[in-house]
């Protein structure tokens, strides 16, 4: 079968367009070991407005010539293909619908797609008109192998800072309701908004008005949802990360974590400037060190990132958030999950203490995801779902 995919590249790595990321890439492959034909484009315009409705030429004469038999567009984040394509046109979420473009394409005309999605977004779906038999589950996998290799690190994190604040007057949206002078009621009211927002961070700022936790005009005025996701996201992985700073972290990803100044010094310096971006970087850097540490999105609560599985099909030990999927995929001693930055520090302490309960864990790991994870799994469900025999 005939396979186009169109992605975001990612975050600027100092590197060119083509450069995608690992997952992507690994997607990628996994697709042509099947025997299918893939044809993919990756692009850097990330943000979470529609796409112009004129799509380039060059585009359209492409898959004419093409001519696939699926279109597989990660977060919607393209043009809409569905008057140029005859085909099956897959929306496979790398994220929540929160951060998807085109949202009122969807809205249009709701019968065109099928959706690959975790649980956090499938009640959107429903309210926009998207039918239960358009939607299916992502299934996670893995194209990663472990390798005993010498361990370079005690932990490695590969991930972006979300947020970037060299070109802004006020680094966040906290300061800025803080520079209106608002009474101690209002700042108080803000803390507490904050506060259910984080337990709750698909809310939008009437949820938080019916709810009764926001009152004030100034607070509403100040409180943005989509900004504060990022900001509290940002918050809790720096939080987390400069708690395991001394441990020996080695931090790889987008330039800002170098460029950006977040009090945090120790956690600065474990930066390197070496880019770790592909699939072999990627694998290589994992299974050179002891500990794969993972911290979600604060919207992640169901779905789980696809660096997981990454990890747990690598040498290093996985150590992770939590999150509500790891009930369902996998037994609940397979590998330390924690709360907070407290017990995340204590478990990578323990793990780096005990190399053979290290080693054993990893081997469990290995076999589990050997075992339960098959990209197989993701192309039956995909043919299920759109009718297209992969």
């Amino acid at each position: 079968m005939k396979v186009f995919m169109a992605m975001f590249a990612g975050p600027d790595y100092g590197v060119t367009n083509t450069k995608i990321g690992p997952w992507y890439e690994s997607f990628i492959r996994a697709f042509e070991a099947a025997g299918h034909q893939v044809a993919y484009t990756a692009h850097r315009q990330c943000n979470f407005v529609d796409w112009p409705d004129v799509i380039q030429e060059d585009v359209v004469v492409g898959l004419k010539e093409f001519n696939p038999d699926i279109c597989i567009i990660f977060n919607f984040a393209f043009w809409d293909l569905s008057e140029i394509v005859d085909c099956p046109i897959l929306i496979y979420a790398s994220d929540s619908y929160l951060y998807w473009p085109n949202l009122s394409k969807i809205k249009a005309h709701p019968d065109r797609y099928f959706f690959c999605v975790s649980e956090d977004s499938v009640e959107y779906l429903r309210k926009i008109g998207v039918k239960d038999y358009q939607i299916g589950e992502c299934h996670p996998f893995s194209m990663i192998t472990p390798e005993e290799k010498e361990k370079k690190s005690n932990i490695v994190y590969i991930a972006s800072k979300f947020m970037n604040y060299s070109n802004r007057l006020t680094h966040t949206e906290v300061n800025s309701f803080l520079s209106t002078n608002p009474t101690d009621e209002e700042r108080n009211e803000f803390r507490l908004a904050i506060r259910y927002f984080k337990k709750h961070p698909y809310s939008e700022v009437h949820d938080l008005i019916r709810q009764n936790i926001i009152r004030s005009e100034k607070v509403i005025n100040h409180f943005f949802p989509a900004a504060l996701r990022m900001e509290l996201s940002d918050e809790n992985r720096i939080g987390i990360l400069a708690e395991v700073a001394d441990l020996g972290l080695d931090l790889y990803g987008s330039g800002n974590w170098a460029t950006d100044y977040y009090y945090q010094t120790e956690l600065m310096l474990c930066y390197s400037n070496q880019i770790v971006k592909s699939f072999k970087e990627n694998m290589d850097a994992y299974n050179s060190s002891k500990i794969g540490i993972c911290i979600g999105h604060i919207q992640a609560v169901n779905g789980f990132p696809w660096r997981v599985l990454d990890i747990l099909n690598s040498s290093a030990c996985l150590v992770s958030d939590y999150h509500k999927d790891y009930d369902k995929c996998f037994p609940k001693d397979l590998f330390p999950v924690f709360n907070n930055k407290y017990e995340a520090r204590e478990l990578c302490k323990k793990v780096l203490a005990d190399e053979s309960w290290r080693k054993h864990m990893v081997l469990r790991c290995n076999e589990y995801v050997q075992t339960h994870f098959s990209f197989r799994k993701i192309l039956d469900e995909i043919s299920e779902l759109t009718g297209v025999d992969l």
